[in-house]
């Protein structure tokens, strides 16, 4: 979890073979999604509102899926 330049934050994940990064703009509240299986090249991205709760849902339930935990 680091401040990007462009005053954001990136958040960045390793979980099994899944390369996971969250990149998000703070004053727009949005965020952009991209998870990747380096094993399979299995790519999956998305671009997030987060000023929508269904969008908190969805992302908080995409990490537990891929890190493997219960919410």
């Amino acid at each position: 979890l680091f401040p990007t330049a462009e005053g954001g934050v990136l958040a960045e994940w390793t979980a099994g073979p899944w390369e996971i990064s969250i990149d998000i703009e703070l004053p727009g509240r949005k965020a952009y999604w991209h998870a990747l299986n380096v094993q399979t090249d299995v790519d999956n991205e998305r671009e997030l509102d987060l000023r929508q709760a269904s969008e908190w849902k969805w992302l908080s339930g995409e990490l537990a899926k891929l890190l493997g935990v219960d919410i």
